[in-house]
């Protein structure tokens, strides 16, 4: 054993066993043929940077000189580069390529690539892909017509042989040449999304291609129903979207099990293709973020029909370009928009070229056509049309027929607007042509019109022009001649008459005046001797005239016997300024001891001027202050108040009249006046006065009404009824409406007339 201080070796030392230094310096070469292991630290090119070498293999492995750690820097080290096996390189700043990352540079916030990139397989790009410069065997970027090594501007074309885009797919036009390369099909059919983030999935089966999913979600599969679509078993469905690291576009398969209520959940087979089926393990389940944007369209039900729209270019099953839509009752579609050959029949016709096919068409806008058919209707330039034109069981409508025929009795013309068999038509001239069928309640023949049947039969045309009563004019108690005659078995006539000429009953019409000649005869007393009692009507003066002679039995000259006498006596009415006076001053004395007769006379609106007999009583006088009719109506010069007194008529005031309404001749009049609020009196001020028709209240009892005057601002509403009058709130109110002040409280009823 040596110990020394310092060692100098000039020349070559070996240590067969351990050799243990503090420190050793080496300031040239140095060879170890065995392993080095060191405790401490390995410090290469400590006191110079140009020795930070380390050679492996003869070549520089790692170079230290500057602030970069070099590894296998320059291409005469290590030609293939560097290789780090199955394990994991991490860099928690940056990692580059060429100076200052010129090539490709990739942080914790970007990545930059700046030379051509080529991608063998799908790439998923879940945030989006944006890059001007993008260029592989899969993408080619295009500029008129020449192929590009990136994007060059906003006009560049890209073309891709297959993209997948997992989210929103938003362009300003939007062009398919083809979803298929044969024809193809674009399906729009019931869907519906996962909710995003709280459904999990489920592998529970795999056969080839094919994987079996268990989808569960809360929210989304609470029914059977699902976007108007029932989610049951065997119903064949596309699946979309990301289940872990596969990323599914528009998977096929079929509904395994339908959705379960209770647990949310649905079953699904789907085809997710032999490069995409390694991603996935059974007894595997997805959740969270693991499963993103997952959609399930069904485009057939259980039953095999189809649902949706399908847009098609030329489908292998249709091989025509056109719009289907179906409902899934049926393999036939609900609507189709192109070529509609081979579409069912409607009305036995096959439908052919292209058009619209449809249960139902519900068109705000315009419609031309100039042929087809409509509901069995023949279309044409001008017309639509069913059957042969003029003949029974057809129907024409069109502009103005220059086909003549003879429809309705018109006789052979043309210009038909509008025909129905033979026997209805309307010319363009608006000329009405119909021997059959009704108007109202009139049954139309070839010669008239008639309605009801019997004593109720009313009728025009035929032998006479009007009639009524009787199924054949010739018989009926009324009727109207053609030359204007008229007859009638009897009559009730409310409104005016106007004759010159005639008579009605016994009473003769002349140009001035109605006259009767009334024989008084009894064939048992009178032999010789008969009264004539004369009754002018004269309309050059304002009486009415009786006159009367005397009446002589042919026994008696006496007349102070009652048995055996003659009659005198003066009967007249009267007009004065107040009334019509009826006065009865003859006595008759009869054939019986003590038996007298009283006559007065009466004028009635429906009987006329009548006698009434057996009055008792000698010179009976009856006094009348107007002329009551039978309807109960009095004309009087006297004025019929029928309430008076000072209301605002608010909601809780009703006036009564002490007669009624359809007792007056005419109606009533409302009478208003202002209202003095600083000593609560009624004035004589301010007047109005409004007519109200009986009419009113026959036939609308219990209506509003209004009365407005506008210079003092005021508008009442109130109620007429037959018998009362009722009041509304705002009658009594004050304020401002539309920038003018109101004041309904300044007016009040003071009363109601009668006229």
């Amino acid at each position: 054993m040596a110990q020394l201080g310092n060692l100098l070796v000039k020349g070559s030392s070996r240590f067969l066993n351990k050799a243990y230094f503090e420190d050793i310096s080496i300031a040239g070469t140095s060879f170890f043929s065995g392993n080095i292991s060191t405790d401490g630290t390995l410090n290469i090119g400590e006191n110079k940077a140009s020795n930070a070498l380390l050679y492996l293999n003869k070549k520089i492995a790692i170079r230290g000189v500057d602030s970069w750690l070099r590894i296998n820097d320059t291409s005469t080290n290590f030609t293939s580069g560097v290789y780090f096996g199955n394990s994991d390189v991490r860099t928690d700043k940056a990692f580059q390529v060429g100076d200052g990352g010129k090539y490709f540079k990739i942080n914790s916030s970007s990545l930059d690539v700046n030379v051509p990139s080529a991608f063998s397989q799908r790439t998923t790009h879940n945030g989006g892909l944006i890059s001007p410069t993008i260029s592989s065997n899969l993408i080619s970027f295009v500029k008129n017509g020449n192929t590009l090594p990136k994007i060059d501007g906003a006009d560049a074309t890209a073309i891709l042989n297959e993209l997948t885009v997992l989210s929103t797919l938003r362009a300003k036009e939007y062009e398919l040449d083809h979803v298929q390369n044969l024809g193809g099909t674009f399906m729009v059919s019931p869907s519906f999304i996962c909710t995003e983030g709280s459904t999990s999935v489920t592998v529970s089966a795999i056969s080839g291609s094919e994987v079996t999913f268990v989808i569960k979600d809360n929210a989304t599969l609470t029914k059977t129903e699902i976007a108007t679509a029932s989610w049951v078993l065997n119903s064949q469905i596309k699946l979309s979207g990301k289940i872990g690291n596969a990323i599914l576009a528009n998977a096929t398969g079929t509904i395994t099990k339908s959705v379960d209520t209770n647990n949310h959940t649905i079953t699904v087979k789907v085809d997710v293709g032999s490069s995409t089926v390694g991603n996935f393990t059974v007894n595997t389940t997805y959740t969270g973020n693991q499963v993103s944007k997952l959609a399930l369209m069904m485009f057939r039900n259980a039953s095999g029909y189809r649902l949706g729209i399908y847009l098609e270019s030329y489908s292998s099953e249709n091989k025509k370009p056109v719009i289907n839509i179906f409902d899934g009752s049926g393999t036939d579609p609900k609507v189709v928009l192109g070529k509609l050959d081979g579409t069912p029949k409607v009305n036995n016709i096959s439908p052919t070229g292209y058009g619209l096919y449809s249960d139902n068409a519900f068109l705000k806008g315009t419609i031309i056509a100039t042929s087809g058919t409509i509901g069995g209707f023949t279309l044409s330039t001008d017309s639509i049309q069913n059957g042969t034109f003029g003949q029974d069981g057809s129907v024409m409508m069109c502009l103005g027929s220059n086909n003549s025929a003879s429809i309705g009795g018109s006789g052979n013309i043309n210009g038909w607007t509008f025909t129905a068999g033979s026997k209805f038509g309307v010319t363009k001239n608006g000329a009405m042509y119909a021997t059959s069928g009704k108007i109202g309640k009139y049954t139309i023949t070839d010669s008239c019109l008639t309605t009801g049947g019997g004593s109720v039969c009313t009728g025009m045309g035929g032998t006479h022009a009007f009639w009524a009563g009787s199924d054949s004019s010739n018989d009926a108690p009324f009727h109207v001649s053609y030359d204007g005659s008229l007859y009638a078995s009897k009559a009730n006539i409310s409104g005016t008459i106007n004759s010159t000429d005639g008579s009605i009953g016994g009473w003769k019409i002349g140009s001035n005046k109605i006259e009767s000649d009334y024989i008084f005869s009894d064939t048992d007393e009178l032999t010789t001797t008969y009264n004539n009692n004369i009754l002018n009507i004269l309309s050059e003066t304002a009486s009415i005239d009786l006159t009367n002679t005397s009446v002589t039995y042919p026994n008696s000259s006496d007349h102070t016997d009652p048995k055996n006498c003659t009659a005198v006596g003066e009967n007249y009415l009267s007009l004065t300024k107040s009334s019509i006076r009826g006065r009865d001053r003859n006595t008759v004395y009869g054939p019986e001891e003590n038996e007298e007769k009283h006559y007065s006379f009466s004028l009635s609106a429906i009987n006329g001027l009548e006698m009434k007999d057996n009055i008792s009583g000698e010179n009976t006088r009856y006094w009348y202050n107007g002329i009551k009719f039978s309807n109960g109506v009095w004309i009087t010069p006297d004025q019929n108040i029928l309430w008076s007194g000072a209301n605002y008529m608010s909601g809780d005031q009703t006036i009564t009249f002490n007669k009624t309404v359809l007792e007056q001749f005419s109606g009533i009049v409302l009478v208003w006046s202002g209202f003095n609020k600083s000593n609560n009196k009624p004035s004589n001020g301010d007047v109005h006065t409004q007519f109200i028709p009986k009419w009113c209240v026959e036939y609308m009892n219990g209506a509003g009404h209004a009365f407005v005057d506008p210079y003092r601002h005021i508008d009442k509403y109130f109620y007429v009824y037959n018998d009362k009058i009722v009041g509304n709130n705002i009658n009594g109110t004050t304020g401002t409406e539309g920038g003018i002040t109101y004041d309904n409280s300044y007016c009040v009823l003071r009363a109601v007339i009668g006229v």
